[in-house]
Parts: C-alpha cells; sequence; structure tokens
C-alpha cells in the first residue's frame, strides 16, 4: 500500500518531466531517416501505416493507472505505473528491443534534457507524432518500476499564460494539471528569498493569506511555493491543490 501510494504521488509530478523527455529539435531529422528506411520495405510505394505501440513490460506484479487524459506544456499524455518482477537491466533490455521492433526512433539517453536522476527511454513514432517515454527506477526488493508516459506532441496547445505569476526572468515554465492539482515549475537566477518576497506579495494583492511558510489559502483554494538553490539556479515549483498537507486547523 505504501509502495502504491508513493508511485502515484510521483506520477503526479512526472507530468513536468514526460513532455520533456521528448527528443530535441536536433534528433527529429534523424527520426524523419528512420521513417525513409521504413518506406524502403515496400517497394511498390504501398506504405502501410506501422501498428500504434502498445508497452508491454515483462512480469508486470502491479498496475497503477492514473486515469484520462493529462496535460502539461500543451501537451496531452496517458501515465501509468507498473512494477515488474524482473530486475532493471533485464526490463530496460525488453523496453528497447519493443521499441526497435515496433520501428520507433529511439533518441540517445544523453539527449533527453529530463530534470531525472533515473535512467529513461524514448521512443518516437514520428507518422503519428507520439512519444513513448520509460522512467525506470530500481527498487531495493529487486523488482522495477517502471513510469509509462505516451505524450501526443502532435496535439500540443502553445499557451503563453500562466495560472500563478511568474517572476522576471523566469526561465522554462512548465505548465501541468492533473487530478484537480496544477503545478508550474522554472528556473530563475533570484535568491530563494526574493522568489518568496515576489510571491508574499503578488499572492497577497489576490486575497491570499500565508498560513504556512510559503503555503497560501484564499478560501478553498491552497497554493504551496518550494524554492530551492542548485548549482547557482534556483529551482521553483508552485502547487495549487485544495489536497496540500497544512498543520493548519480546518
Amino acid at each position: 500500500m505504501q509502495r502504491h501510494l508513493l508511485i502515484r504521488s510521483a506520477l503526479v509530478f512526472l507530468t513536468l518531466a514526460v513532455p520533456t523527455a521528448a527528443p530535441a529539435a536536433d534528433e527529429m531529422p534523424k527520426a524523419a531517416k528512420a521513417l525513409v528506411e521504413y518506406a524502403k520495405r515496400y517497394p511498390d510505394g504501398k506504405v502501410p501505416l506501422p501498428p500504434l505501440f502498445k508497452f508491454d513490460i515483462p512480469d508486470v506484479r502491479e498496475v497503477i493507472d492514473m486515469p484520462g487524459e493529462q496535460r502539461a506544456m500543451g501537451i496531452p499524455m496517458k501515465l501509468q505505473a507498473v512494477v515488474s518482477g524482473k530486475r532493471f537491466n533485464e526490463v530496460y533490455r525488453s523496453v528497447l528491443d519493443s521499441f526497435t521492433r515496433a520501428g520507433l526512433y529511439v533518441a540517445p539517453p544523453e539527449s533527453l534534457k529530463i530534470p531525472l536522476s533515473d535512467p529513461v527511454l524514448t521512443g518516437l513514432d514520428p507518422l503519428r507524432q507520439i512519444s513513448y517515454t520509460v522512467i525506470f527506477k530500481q527498487n531495493s526488493d529487486g523488482t522495477t518500476t517502471c513510469i509509462l508516459g505516451e505524450a501526443h506532441i502532435g496535439r500540443r496547445e502553445k499557451t503563453d499564460t500562466f495560472f500563478a505569476p511568474v517572476p522576471p526572468g523566469a526561465q522554462s515554465p512548465v505548465q501541468s494539471s492533473t487530478e484537480g492539482m496544477r503545478t508550474l515549475s522554472f528556473t530563475t537566477s533570484s535568491q530563494p528569498d526574493d522568489v518568496a518576497t515576489f510571491y508574499r506579495e503578488q499572492l497577497g494583492k489576490q486575497g491570499y493569506r500565508e498560513i504556512e511558510p510559503l503555503t497560501f489559502r484564499n478560501g478553498a483554494s491552497l497554493w504551496k511555493v518550494r524554492a530551492k538553490r542548485e548549482e547557482g539556479t534556483t529551482r521553483v515549483l508552485v502547487i495549487d491543490s485544495p489536497h496540500l498537507p497544512t498543520g493548519e486547523l480546518q
């Protein structure tokens, strides 16, 4: 049960990571070449659409779904977590082989700008503009948790607005929404104290009161701001959810 809750919590926050795992722009021409190679199999010019890819993780012991369609950076996606009874190396090889058999373009891991330290594999269906991402988490009991993401990058909706105020100089803002929770993340050269001051001022103007350090309430709306300094950059996460844990008496 505890692992189930931890995985479900991880799925929510990984809505920020899965879209960024799509192949970088300079990898796309290579994906196009993969299409050319696929077409060469049919010299008569009648090239059939490859079957839609389906994840096939070996020895599945547990499945945790996130129902419905999530959205991050304007990209609709589906998320699921499964626990495999196999060890990481075996599961990784199985996923890589399944991508290859399906004719997906597999992006080199070093080309994926994903903000996680866990091993990642991404396969791209360039015809349908769908990327399939697996984030692997090795468990102490020898099993492997796989976070499965299916991102429909061809249906991305561009947005220039965010649900929360963004301070000047914010870089790479990423917004997502899932299961009644909205998140906004970005980086900035400003110090965490400056970020805290910005949100106290901005949210105060909107009628929010600070009930705990960087936790703000306005009626049923509850926001949490996290700012952490890492390697000369401040990483900021703003969460809007009525279910955030607080010490406040309800």
